[in-house]
């Protein structure tokens, strides 16, 4: 590279990507552990995700409807994307409706759980209690794999259970296989939405399993969960 073209590449001494001399390291983080990080939800930009509003904090320059995106770094993947599932957590979370404000209220074992915390807010109405299924997984993205979340509510659960059965048939460790997730276009009674659907792809190799051998015990010990900053309101764009 000459001084010419390396001047070129970078900004204020900042260039986007990594340097030849510079090698993989941790110094500056060493007190940093799972608990200090959150797992990003990976989900599909739907006709009114505040992502494609110029005007919202959460835009995305040059994002569309039916691209699949990560909702902490806001990075977009396209339209399909390669994983690997880690963990499958099935839970009720509660929210606070759009209307009178959103927000969310907690995430728990059990619908029973989940009703009698509902049952103590002071205006029970303005609150939903929605089946969530997490799984948790790593995606197998140009720049190598990255820890997120699929968050699948209501007309995903659809998907979610798609996802499991082809687990269940592979017959081997949930972080053994491959999968491609797309987006497409759905509907029902209450309109038009974006979703997804699976694809088995292939078994791993050593150290991709190994990988989510690692990430699968952080989950189970509690050391990482799903970012829930992201979602101000009840999940309700796919319906």
């Amino acid at each position: 590279m000459t001084k010419k073209t390396e001047i070129a590449t970078q900004v204020n001494g900042v260039q986007e990507q990594m340097p030849e001399w510079l090698q993989k390291g941790n110094a500056g983080s060493e007190d940093v552990s799972a608990k200090d990080m959150i797992l990003p939800r990976i989900d599909v930009l739907q006709a009114l995700s505040p992502q494609l509003k110029k005007n919202d904090a959460a835009f995305i320059p040059g994002a569309e409807q039916g691209q699949i995106f990560n909702t902490v770094t806001g990075e977009v993947y396209g339209s399909s994307v390669t994983f690997v599932p880690v963990l499958f957590r099935k839970e009720y979370t509660l929210w606070k409706l759009r209307k009178a404000g959103g927000g969310f209220l907690g995430a728990y074992k059990s619908e029973m759980d989940a009703n009698v915390v509902l049952s103590q807010t002071q205006n029970p109405p303005d609150f939903e209690v929605v089946e969530s299924h997490q799984h948790f997984a790593m995606l197998l993205t140009e720049h190598g794999p990255e820890e997120a979340v699929f968050s699948m509510t209501k007309s995903k659960l659809k998907v979610s259970r798609a996802l499991n059965t082809l687990v269940q048939i592979a017959g081997v460790d949930r972080f053994a296989k491959a999968y491609r997730i797309d987006a497409v276009e759905s509907s029902s009674d209450k309109g038009e939405f974006w979703s997804f659907k699976v694809h088995p792809v292939g078994f791993v190799s050593k150290e991709l399993y190994e990988r989510g051998q690692g990430l699968y015990e952080l989950i189970k010990a509690g050391a990482a969960d799903v970012d829930r900053a992201a979602d101000p309101v009840a999940p309700a764009a796919e319906l």
